[in-house]
């Protein structure tokens, strides 16, 4: 039994390791993204990476828990089927008597199964009758085997003697000589007797020793007579002729016994033998004459040796007869098989007997049998130590265990990925509708009105004429300086009051460095203006509010990449253009699948399609988030290769 649970406990084994191996890489990935900052791409290992490690930690648990206390801690509801072993016993003792001992279904089952007709099908075909045959050379010859041949000697002498010493011998011929005389059947008897006695009288060497018996006795009993007859004719040729004649008239009278029903020997047999059984069943003394004979015949050395060696012949002519290919017995098995097979084919009766006895045992089998299994199950599974139990029920269902392990990671870290896209949508939906005059606003051009939702008043207008234009950049410097701007917004009032003690300089390296973009002509230091024939995009400013301030140093100036400067794309044409290349790259997904399960290329069509799918969603948050193509690319790829890398691994384990 060793040799059989090694191989699963060594997989078992293997299987643990692996996950294991994944929720530490898991972590390992959780904390590689957090010393990187959580930036960029990592942000989305983090998730992925942050949700996989929580979901493997709750399927261990989960699986632990069946057999054991996680860590040794006593947590309550652990170690379910070690507290559970005598209620598992009743369970599975009562499923079994209710699903598979349930007289009515068992009965209903059989019925509709029909097993004489699938028996007569199985044994008409001749290669199973002789396999059938064959099986039971097997099982004879083994059975020989395991018999104690002296043993067997002693039993079978000892059974025959005492069958013979109570054998009532004279009741048992009246019987036979009874059903003899039945319908005239001692006649034809006594007509073959005949018959036999004329082909031996007319043998010659039959005649030749009566010849010779003849000659003897006259010898014997008249000696001066045959001297004298010598003289005359040989008495060797006159024994010959007496015993040609002796046996031609016995032949005659044989004849006429035979050609006439009525003859007079045939009556003297007839009343001779209906005498005879008349007393073989109503005399004593015959009777007892019998009974001797019998006993004689019992304690006779030759019927002793003869029934002492009756079980050796017995035995050697059965092993010698089974050993050769052309077996007699196995033949006459075969085709008595076979013959039944077509009987219970053609006769609809016979199948109809057998599947109503069949039935009937099966019924007074299920009732004898139904609580007596019941109660050995429940008090096997009881009497089973409990680290036994455990062991067992992990060997067998612990491979498909460490897979719901795989299974959790994965899923995890996939909802991660899900609930980090939703996050990022959220956060790019904020950031697109700016709530605050300070967050991210368009410059206003030449000639168009100035945003309504923040105003600069300079010193001369201190009713608050709001300003637009070319110049804004300069005024509003100067507007700080001269802490004369106002704002609706209650989130950046503490950061425009803190800004206002600050000196020329600090506001003009504020100005520079945070709120205007690159790719304006403003130089930083107050020389020149942002020329609106300069934008080829729209050009964003920051401020301080911390609701609308992305902290990511990467995208604090986002960059825009010739693919898709053109601002007549909008955020759903990027969506599209990254989901036409998740969809694209899915397809290596898709082969990556088919390679690490080569067993099941439906499946991984499958699932290299879900995963297209999903990549692709994720890319479209991603590039709608971010506005980058770069970004969105990346952001397709890493997630392909992740995904196909651990399912190549998990192919090559499985």
């Amino acid at each position: 039994m060793t040799s059989a649970i090694d191989p699963r406990r060594a997989q078992l084994r293997r299987l643990k390791a692996l996950a294991l191996g994944l929720l530490l890489l898991m972590l390992a990935g959780f904390a590689v993204s957090h010393w990187q900052g959580e930036r960029g791409i990592w942000a989305w290992v983090s998730a992925f990476c942050e949700a996989a490690a929580v979901g493997a930690l709750a399927d261990w648990f989960a699986v632990v828990a069946l057999f054991r206390r996680p860590m040794g801690l006593p947590i309550p509801h652990t170690a379910i089927i070690p507290r559970s072993k005598e209620r598992i016993g009743d369970s599975l003792a009562l499923f079994v008597r209710d699903q598979f001992l349930e007289p009515t279904v068992l009965l209903a089952k059989l019925q509709v199964f029909d097993p004489a007709s699938r028996l007569g099908s199985w044994l008409a075909d001749p290669a199973r009758s002789r396999m059938l045959a064959d099986m039971a050379r097997g099982w004879a010859l083994q059975a020989l085997d395991f018999f104690d041949e002296a043993a067997v000697r002693r039993q079978l002498h000892s059974f025959v003697v005492q069958q013979l010493r109570q054998w009532n011998a004279a009741a048992t011929a009246g019987e036979l000589l009874g059903l003899l005389t039945a319908d005239g059947r001692h006649q034809r008897v006594l007509d073959e007797g005949l018959q036999r006695l004329g082909r031996w009288l007319e043998q010659p060497e039959v005649k030749e020793r009566a010849s010779q018996l003849i000659v003897r006795y006259i010898q014997r009993e008249w000696p001066t007579l045959s001297s004298t007859v010598n003289w005359i004719k040989p008495i060797d040729e006159i024994g010959d002729n007496l015993a040609e004649r002796l046996a031609g008239a016995v032949l005659e009278e044989l004849q006429q016994v035979l050609a006439e029903p009525q003859h007079p020997l045939r009556q003297d047999y007839e009343q001779w033998l209906g005498n005879y059984v008349q007393r073989l069943r109503e005399d004593p003394a015959l009777a007892e004459r019998i009974e001797q004979l019998k006993q004689e015949m019992i304690d006779h050395p030759a019927l002793q040796e003869y029934v002492q060696g009756l079980w050796s012949r017995i035995h050697a002519s059965l092993r010698g007869d089974l050993q050769r290919e052309d077996s007699a017995l196995v033949g006459h098995l075969q085709r008595s098989l076979a013959s039944l097979g077509d009987s219970l084919q053609s006769d609809p009766a016979l199948r109809e007997a057998l599947n109503q006895h069949l039935l009937e045992g099966a019924q007074r089998l299920t009732g004898r049998l139904r609580e007596g299994v019941t109660a050995h199950i429940a008090q096997t599974v009881k009497s089973w130590d409990e680290r036994h139990l455990v062991e067992q029920l992990e060997l067998s269902v612990g491979r498909d265990l460490q897979f719901i392990r795989f299974n959790g990671t994965l899923v995890g870290g996939l909802i991660g990925l899900l609930l980090h896209a939703a996050t990022v949508l959220f956060r790019g939906v904020r950031k697109h509708a700016p709530t605050c005059p300070f967050a991210r606003v368009h410059l206003p051009t030449t000639g168009s009105p100035a945003c309504r939702r923040w105003s600069i008043v300079d010193g001369n207008h201190a009713g608050g004429a709001s300003r637009a234009g070319p110049s804004w950049s300069v005024a509003s410097a100067t507007a700080w300086r001269s802490n004369r701007v106002t704002s609706t917004c209650s989130t950046c009032r503490p950061a425009i009051a803190s800004a206002r003690t600050h000196r020329q300089e600090n506001v003009n390296n504020l100005l520079d460095k945070k709120y205007y973009n690159r790719a304006g002509s403003y130089d930083g230091a107050g020389h020149g203006q942002p020329t609106p024939a300069r934008f080829g995009a729209p050009v964003l400013f920051r401020s301080t509010c911390r609701t609308n301030v992305d902290r990511s140093p990467a995208t604090a100036s986002p960059r825009f990449s010739t693919l898709f400067a053109n601002p007549r794309w909008g955020v759903l044409s990027r969506s599209l253009a990254a989901i036409f290349g998740g969809y694209a790259l899915a397809s290596v997904t898709t082969v990556f699948c088919a390679l690490a399960l080569p067993g099941a290329r439906g499946q991984a069509v499958l699932t290299g399609m879900l995963l297209a799918i999903l990549v692709a969603a994720c890319a479209a948050l991603w590039a709608f988030a971010t506005r980058s193509a770069l970004r969105a690319w990346v952001g397709i790829l890493a997630p392909t290769l992740l995904m196909a890398g651990i399912s190549r691994l998990l192919g090559a384990w499985a």
